[in-house]
């Protein structure tokens, strides 16, 4: 069986969306959505220059981020390989780029001890035999037995190449196994042997229709109760590839607190960030990544003893804040708060201990005949982007003050 602890503890990766479509502005999805040609798509290659890309660049905001793996989308639907691939001259060492951006990036990550994988899309609607690239959204049926046959083969050798030509792979990300969404007709076994063989310890996701190492989801989490590993991709603004209009980039805080909910409920956050057609990560995404990781490092979030736990759902909700809870302890998350003082009144326990997560300082406190807990001196401890994280350490777990009507929504 795949060891899986390495991923269970990572917490956090990048995820980054980048072709020809970066070139194009327009999204990943743009030749589908659109119905462009197929000339004038491949003809739009001529842009997408990577003259400003360094990988080593990209794995070093990695880790400045407190990232611990990265996803490269080394193929998306639109067939264009990042790589250098003997199957097809749809790729960016012979047009565009005229490089290997997938050997740049495996080298510069793994130089830095983080751990790599591939978004591979089984989908390629640059291959004649694929039922047609403008289907909403995916065909319900190939043209024939043959022409599934060749779409099924020739992506099975693209999979070989990835993940014998470049070392040590880590992850294979599947995704666009359409039309016949089942595992006989992608020979997914087969495809998983592959990769098994390449590296015993290669994670494969459960994007194949059968069950993988971990689940891949998109956008929403998983039950708290889930016992599979699993990450959640999430993106930076609202696009998942470069969108030159979308300029509505999410702040540091609610980043953040997607990190919490997620790494709560036991699973990873994949962050998306869009480069541009010269290989550029935007500014605005830098940004989000820096504050994230001098979040990480100030809190020592990736030590053992610092998981948060679950969010605390089951005690009364908060305005500007979140709390998690873990053991006898409760953490308080507060984003918008700026006072010297802090009111609390969502959990039935005596509080035994306060101190501010930022710095390790014991903070004084009251706790009223109400429930209310006061605590003071926040101020002394200057607030990042994320605001504070405060300790409560009770008489025992968490408990809330039960709940009454529920349902009076208008």
């Amino acid at each position: 069986m795949t060891d899986t602890t390495w991923f269970r503890e990572a917490k956090f990766g990048l995820f980054a969306h980048w072709g020809i479509y970066s070139a194009i502005g327009r999204g990943e999805w743009v030749l589908n959505r659109e119905r462009m040609p197929m000339a004038e798509y491949r003809a739009a290659a001529a842009g997408f220059t990577a003259e400003r890309f360094d990988a080593d660049a990209w794995a070093q905001l990695a880790v400045e981020a407190g990232q611990k793996y990265f996803i490269l989308t080394a193929k998306h639907h639109d067939g264009f390989c990042l790589w250098d691939t003997k199957t097809t001259d749809f790729c960016a060492t012979k047009m565009g780029p005229r490089r290997d951006l997938v050997g740049e990036l495996v080298a510069a990550f793994h130089r830095r001890g983080l751990k790599i994988g591939f978004f591979f899309s089984l989908a390629d609607w640059s291959h004649p035999a694929y039922p047609t690239p403008y289907a909403t959204d995916w065909p319900e049926q190939w043209r024939s037995e043959r022409d599934r046959e060749e779409v099924v083969g020739y992506a099975i050798e693209q999979i070989r190449e990835l993940v014998t030509n470049y070392g040590a792979i880590d992850v294979m990300w599947f995704d666009g196994a359409a039309p016949s969404m089942d595992a006989a007709s992608w020979r997914a076994e087969e495809i998983v042997g592959i990769c098994k063989r390449s590296n015993p310890q290669m994670l494969v996701n459960n994007r194949l229709f059968v069950p993988g190492d971990f689940d891949a989801l998109e956008l929403h989490l998983s039950r708290p109760e889930s016992a599979r590993p699993w990450e959640t991709d999430y993106p930076i603004n609202d696009s998942w590839a470069y969108n030159a209009d979308d300029r509505n980039f999410k702040a540091p805080h609610v980043v953040w607190q997607r990190l919490l909910q997620a790494n709560g409920r036991g699973g990873n956050l994949l962050l998306n960030v869009t480069p541009t057609r010269d290989g550029s990560i935007l500014p605005e995404e830098q940004a989000v990544l820096r504050a994230i990781g001098k979040r990480v490092r100030r809190v020592n979030y990736h030590a053992e003893e610092m998981g948060y736990g679950p969010e605390a759902t089951h005690l009364r909700w908060l305005q500007g804040m979140m709390h998690t809870h873990k053991g006898n302890a409760l953490y308080i998350h507060a984003w918008y708060r700026h006072e010297d003082t802090l009111a609390y009144g969502s959990v039935a326990n005596k509080v035994l201990r306060v101190t501010m997560v930022d710095d390790g300082r014991e903070l004084k406190f009251k706790q009223d005949e109400t429930g209310r807990v006061r605590v003071f001196g926040l101020q002394q401890t200057p607030r990042d982007e994320m605001g504070w994280c405060i300790k409560l350490e009770l008489d025992g777990p968490a408990r809330g003050f039960g709940v009454g009507h529920q349902n009076l929504n208008f």
